[in-house]
């Protein structure tokens, strides 16, 4: 269960950050047909459930966030 309490609030702003982003990608890929943005849209909203501390989550967001302008799918 998460502790909500426990929370630091640099992995919440990073969190609500990758999903702003990945809010923006996935209707840019949605509204241009890329499948990369759409798909890379999505791995950003859900990456912060999976990942549960600031310096991966952080790494992880970045990549995802530049995957698609050097994977073409």
């Amino acid at each position: 269960m998460l502790n909500l309490a426990a929370m630091d609030p640099m992995e919440l702003f990073i969190g609500l950050l990758a999903g702003v982003f990945g809010m923006a990608y996935f209707m840019y890929g949605k509204k241009s047909a890329k499948f990369g943005f759409l798909l890379s849209g999505l791995a950003l909203m859900v990456a912060p459930y999976f990942v549960h501390s600031i310096w991966p989550l952080g790494l992880t967001c970045t990549a995802i966030c530049v995957a698609p302008f050097f994977v073409k799918i």
